[in-house]
């Protein structure tokens, strides 16, 4: 990707924000990823009592990360691009927002899932991500910042 991107903060109070990113869930091309869409809100109301604990950004409204911060690490909720941008860096670029923010905030882990049938498995071994576990359908992953 050559151009800059729009990032902005999701706004949990925003009704427009939610529906934008259960949107580029279902439809980002993946099933497991659509179907996760519904579980977005469930992150959000489990962050309420800690709202700075949710970290979310929407790039150029077609990507977004959503995250929990935890106290040791930080644990992937969702990561998602609209199907007609893949492979243009979006993922990419999500990720490396995602690390710059752990850094700063000096948290050096951080885990997720992602589906044993997901196309973003070789992804995020790309990402340097290993896989800890399986649990379901699901691989448990990893990606250390110093390691």
């Amino acid at each position: 990707m050559t151009r800059s991107i729009a990032w902005r903060q999701f706004d949990r109070n925003s009704r427009a924000d939610l529906k934008l990113i259960e949107r580029i869930c279902r439809e980002s091309g993946s099933r497991a990823v659509a179907a996760h869409a519904a579980y977005l809100r469930t992150a959000i109301w489990q962050t309420a009592a800690h709202p700075e604990n949710l970290w979310c950004e929407i790039a150029d409204d077609v990507a977004f990360y959503m995250c929990r911060r935890c106290r040791a690490h930080v644990r992937g909720v969702d990561t998602a691009v609209l199907s007609e941008y893949h492979g243009t860096g979006y993922g990419r670029a999500l990720h490396e927002r995602r690390l710059a923010r752990m850094r700063a905030a000096g948290i050096g882990l951080f885990t997720f899932r992602t589906s044993r049938d997901n196309s973003a498995l070789g992804f995020w071994l790309h990402m340097g991500a290993r896989i800890m576990d399986v649990v379901g359908g699901d691989y448990e992953m990893e990606i250390r910042l110093n390691g």
